[in-house]
């Protein structure tokens, strides 16, 4: 299965960078039936380690260390959920701490998130098994944060579904891409407001050029930090930033076996 990952992830990474360090291939080409997990107490060497990763200006110190990540037997949930937030959150304590510049922060995340998004193109390959609901999610264009919407979309998996992941895809992409298409439920995940207007209008464009009737649910950390009425400013079914109450809410079953299974 991680060898799989691995594959997936190095293909994505030469579509998107055209270029992979030997160093990686080579902590790759190790890998064995049995797989090593890096210790809890080496969690925080990990984050550092990542962390000088996307501060470096080689433009492959990141697919070496996440690669090697991999080959530890590291899950690609435990990468998006786990150790991408904490190496941003680490990086932004180092600049409150004087030790590296804003611009340092802004262009280590902005790493992270293309990482995620090598990490997340390999689901949005796979083609959709027969007699399973269908979501797509959305992070707007010009949209900054694209981890909620991969939880969403690794969450959502989980539970049983086929996920399409669409991420910085312009309104007339989007309209090209996804009208008439059927999907049991579209969610758009956004922290930006000026994201706000686009999501109405994403929802707008979406629900017209459907067949029947799809719910929209909107998901944004905007709901913990200001007093807005997303519901209203959007036009969703629903707001919120929990996943299973979505899919409930848009009467897909959820699978429970599905969760429990091993992440990968």
């Amino acid at each position: 299965m991680n060898q799989s990952i691995i594959s997936d992830y190095l293909e994505a990474e030469r579509e998107t960078s055209g270029l992979v360090r030997s160093v990686a291939e080579q902590a790759l080409a190790q890998v064995v039936s049995k797989h090593r997990a890096i210790p809890a107490e080496d969690y925080s060497a990990t984050i550092k380690k990542l962390s000088v990763a996307v501060l470096s200006d080689d433009p492959d110190a990141r697919s070496s260390t996440i690669a090697d990540l991999i080959a530890h037997g590291v899950s690609t949930y435990d990468i998006v959920n786990h150790y991408a937030p904490d190496t941003a959150r680490g990086l932004g304590e180092a600049w409150h701490r004087n030790e590296i510049s804003f611009v340092d922060v802004t262009i280590g995340v902005a790493r992270l998130q293309e990482s995620i998004r090598v990490l997340s193109s390999r689901r949005v390959r796979n083609e959709n098994t027969p007699n399973r609901p269908r979501v797509l999610i959305i992070v707007p264009e010009q949209e900054d944060h694209v981890f909620g919407g991969l939880t969403a979309t690794l969450i959502i998996e989980k539970h049983g579904c086929d996920v399409t992941f669409a991420v910085g895809q312009g309104l007339k992409e989007l309209t090209a891409s996804y009208s008439g298409a059927h999907f049991d439920m579209v969610g758009l995940s956004f922290a930006a407001s000026r994201n706000i207007r686009h999501t109405r209008e994403i929802i707008s464009t979406l629900r017209k050029s459907a067949s029947t009737r799809i719910p929209f649910v909107v998901g944004s950390s905007l709901l913990d930090t200001q007093d807005l009425d997303l519901k209203d400013l959007t036009g969703a079914d629903l707001v919120t930033t929990d996943a299973k109450e979505a899919l409930k809410f848009c009467n897909i079953e959820v699978s429970e076996a599905s969760v429990a299974c091993e992440e990968t």
